[in-house]
């Protein structure tokens, strides 16, 4: 509630969930079909660069695999989903020669996208930004290469499996009576921002 005892309406909702695709797990073992989805001329891409994302007007940019600059098979890809009959990749195109211009952070934008390509977005980034950084095998240092249209990395030396991680987080709020206590971070997009408080959670 406000000072005035108004009660606050949430203004949208949770930005990451609401995922519209079919997920489609029984393909990612089907490397001939994922093959022929990456080559197919109607898949579309969502390029990333760096951890960025490129957004047209107010939804994520899907690509064709001819506006990306080099073949997508080439490039870290990462398989989403589907548009209904249609597969839906995620790629890094920094190997492509994609500049900055046109790629933006993704927590600021937030707030300009519906919750759906936000939470399409959110998925794309973090399977990318995993991908990146599970190179190489925790258990014995040798090479990992992606598999399962690049939910899973295996070594090429012990053969362990690497998945995806997911950090458990709390999100509290502080209240004393009517009076909540909420945060701003600089990076929020507007000022009059405002949200409750969040931390991971230790082991």
């Amino acid at each position: 509630m406000n000072g005035a005892g108004r009660r606050e309406q949430p203004v949208q909702a949770n930005f990451y969930t609401g995922n519209p695709l079919d997920r489609a797990a029984a393909r990612r073992e089907d490397a001939a079909w994922l093959a022929e989805a990456l080559a197919a001329p109607g898949s579309r891409f969502l390029p990333l660069a760096g951890g960025k994302v490129r957004i047209a007007d107010t939804a994520a940019a899907r690509l064709a695999a001819g506006e990306i600059g080099a073949d997508p098979a080439a490039l870290p890809w990462v398989f989403l989903g589907l548009e209904g009959a249609r597969a839906l990749f995620a790629v890094e195109v920094t190997g492509a020669g994609a500049g900055a211009d046109g790629f933006v952070e993704l927590r600021p934008a937030f707030a300009s996208l519906a919750a759906a390509e936000a939470a399409l977005l959110a998925q794309a980034r973090a399977l990318l930004h995993w991908r990146a950084r599970q190179r190489f095998c925790g258990a014995c240092g040798k090479t990992c290469r992606p598999r399962s249209g690049g939910h899973v990395m295996v070594c090429e030396g012990c053969a362990t499996q690497h998945f995806p991680r997911t950090d458990p987080a709390v999100i509290m709020l502080v209240a004393r009576g009517e009076r909540a206590l909420l945060g701003h971070a600089a990076r929020f997009p507007r000022s009059d921002m405002y949200s409750t408080l969040a931390g991971f959670v230790e082991p």
